[in-house]
């Protein structure tokens, strides 16, 4: 498959931005940037993101990440695994 260049993920000094790019694709950075593994779920793995995240830790930015699409996140022994966020009632 080929994959447009203008939608991949830009590094810039401080942060990665992003135009419509699979969330698989980010979360992937995240997970090479930190040295820590990162996952995301297949429901949620080609939702588009689009937008900046500050370089950080792998909490700090999976944080901003979990906010932006509306994820959670639940840790897998060493695995950070992010998923669609589940309805809560009360």
């Amino acid at each position: 498959r080929v994959i447009d260049a203008s939608t991949m993920g830009r590094l810039s000094r401080d942060h990665l931005e992003y135009h419509e790019v699979p969330l698989a694709f980010v979360v992937a950075d995240i997970s090479r940037l930190v040295g820590a593994p990162v996952e995301v779920d297949p429901i949620s793995a080609h939702r588009r993101f689009s937008g900046s995240l500050s370089f950080g830790t792998r909490t700090e930015m999976t944080e901003a990440l979990k906010e932006l699409m509306d994820l959670d996140a639940r840790s897998d022994g060493p695995t950070l695994r992010l998923s669609v966020r589940r309805v809560r009632s009360d």
